[in-house]
């Protein structure tokens, strides 16, 4: 009894010894400018103890004397306090750099704390080590409520993006894409080792400035530019192949040969006819479609600046093989930026980019060759294609899988060319003008010819199109910033101007596959059509940003279209 009675009062002191340890700390939490902040997560290190403050930015909390304070609001830099003697903390929370950082936002670049609309944005660093090939690949994966769905295995295929889901369901889905200011119909062409940083503009907000053809989400894209020191010489390289490591599960030669026979009712096949496929007979449809697919991938860029100048320099070269037989894509890209300031309120800058594609080889029909009589071989003991199945009842009306693929030509070719420059002119020390101009020009080639041992006749296809966009815009920037206030108005006009032109050609009736589709008058049968359009769009733009003490945001744009898709009246 006296033993439990001296046990129970020594953990009575041990208690009473640990709680007088205990010392109670209070304070108010504030922005840097003196605001109290609610809510504000104050919790000792290494513990799940904590609280938060109330609606006047205090707090009180009981800690031990040795304990650490950690002070963390959203938008602002997390803050560790020692309690050691001091029972009143008070502490200043700076706002987080993520918060003073300028995105851009279409016309122009706003702070991220001032930003209302929803935005994404994805920087070079986040995929600058990965060994990507296009510009949607890095959208892949890093931006909410954009989904990035590959269309397509072959090389130098397309990507599918859609921004918070799909608007209309036989209409255009594709968002808008702004390369440096300059409206461009797709990104496939852009190389990926140029880009500095893309923003994706989200809701209502965000993409009201562009109007309706902001419908389906903006994607803005901002290539890099040179930095002030010496000259900078970079060099990047990678290579790899591409393999089919998971092939579909299809019978084997003798299993389909025993399924003929089942079906049919009749022996196509005899017993030792089976046992030859058993032993390697036949023909593995997927050994002959599938291939290993080397890509390679070089990256050659210059770049510096000093006070007055500022230049990136850069050249690349990519080529891929598909991982089905005879598919090849080769990309060639340039890119030159150059900036200069020519006095303390004027600066220029010029930008250039130019890109060819090309993209070889007769599309494989995977289907037709998994279907196709595996008991068949691919070609006969002379060297020659088997057009069609050795056995009856074994075809499906296919010709044989390799025919088109091996001898069919396909020779697409993209040229594209960016070029752009900027004024800008400093009228006072809060009024800014901007002037720039830019042309796009789009050149896609689609040549095609089926040769006679395809399809006996021998056929070729032409087909040349041309997409160029001049666009003009001239903004005029107004800013206020203070600490209470900070004030920003855009007065925009903008005017585009583009024309379609398409020609297409063919011809079939060929004597002989010499020429292919380099010279269609050989053909005994020609056909010509061609077709153009001019559209020019005219819009004034404005747009008010507003920040009151950091905590109030207002954000209105309104935009006029004038285009000449609608009748004067």
């Amino acid at each position: 009894m006296k033993l439990r009675f001296l046990l129970t009062t020594m953990i009575l002191c041990f208690a009473l010894v640990v709680q007088a340890q205990n010392v109670t700390v209070t304070g108010t939490v504030t922005d840097t400018q003196g605001e109290s902040l609610i809510g504000v997560n104050i919790v000792v290190e290494g513990t799940t103890m904590g609280t938060i403050t109330d609606i006047n930015g205090n707090y009180e909390l009981e800690v031990g004397p040795d304990a650490r304070l950690t002070f963390s609001y959203v938008g602002y830099e997390t803050q560790t306090v020692a309690v050691g003697d001091q029972r009143v903390i008070n502490v200043s929370l700076v706002p987080g750099a993520a918060l003073e950082e300028v995105v851009v936002v279409g016309y122009g670049t706003l702070r991220r704390s001032d930003l209302t609309g929803s935005l994404a944005s994805v920087s070079a660093r986040d995929f600058e080590q990965q060994p990507l090939t296009r510009v949607d690949q890095a959208l892949q994966g890093r931006a909410s409520g954009v989904s990035v769905i590959q269309t397509s295995g072959k090389p130098g295929a397309g990507f599918k993006i859609r921004i918070r889901g799909s608007n209309s369901i036989a209409g255009n889905n594709d968002p808008l894409y702004v390369v440096d200011g300059l409206t461009i119909e797709d990104i496939n062409s852009i190389n990926i080792n140029d880009v500095a940083s893309m923003e994706v503009l989200k809701d209502a907000s965000a993409t009201a400035i562009y109007g309706s053809r902001g419908a389906n989400g903006v994607v803005l894209i901002t290539t890099k530019t040179g930095e002030k020191g010496p000259v900078r010489v970079a060099f990047e390289t990678y290579y790899g192949i591409s393999k089919v490591f998971q092939r579909l599960n299809v019978m084997t030669p003798a299993e389909f040969a025993e399924g003929v026979n089942f079906a049919e009712g009749v022996e196509w096949y005899t017993a030792q006819e089976i046992a030859d496929l058993r032993t390697g007979g036949g023909e593995d449809w997927q050994d002959r479609l599938f291939r290993k697919a080397p890509f390679w991938n070089a990256q050659l860029s210059v770049s510096g600046g000093s006070d007055a100048v500022d230049y990136f320099i850069s050249a690349n070269y990519y080529d891929a093989a598909a991982t089905i037989i005879d598919q090849n894509y080769t990309r060639y890209a340039f890119r030159s930026n150059i900036n200069a300031r020519l006095s303390d309120k004027v600066k220029i800058g010029i930008n250039t980019y130019m890109s060819r594609e090309k993209n070889i080889g007769a599309k494989a029909d995977l289907a037709l060759g998994l279907s196709w009589d595996p008991t068949t071989p691919a070609f006969d003991e002379n060297g020659d294609y088997n057009y069609t199945p050795l056995k009856p009842g074994t075809g499906n009306g296919s010709p044989n899988p390799l025919l088109r693929p091996e001898n069919n030509v396909i020779d697409n070719f993209d040229n594209t060319l960016i070029a752009n420059g900027y004024f800008n002119y400093d009228i006072l020390n809060n009024l800014v003008l901007n002037i720039s101009g830019g042309y796009v020009g789009l050149n896609i080639a689609n040549n095609s010819y089926t040769p006679i041992v395809v399809n006996n006749i021998g056929n070729a296809s032409v087909v040349n199109r041309n997409i160029s966009r001049i666009q003009n815009t001239n903004r005029l920037t107004y800013k206020l910033d203070n600490p209470d206030h900070r004030f920003q108005v855009d007065v925009i006009h903008e005017q585009q101007l583009i024309t379609r032109s398409q020609t297409d050609a063919n011809a079939e009736g060929f004597f002989s596959d010499n020429t292919t589709y380099k010279d269609l008058s050989l053909g005994a049968l020609q056909t010509t059509a061609s077709s153009s359009s001019d559209e020019s769009l005219q819009s004034f733009l404005g747009r008010i940003n507003y920040s009151l003490l950091n905590r109030f945001l207002l954000t209105a744009s309104v935009r006029a279209d004038g285009s000449s898709k609608f009748q004067k009246d």
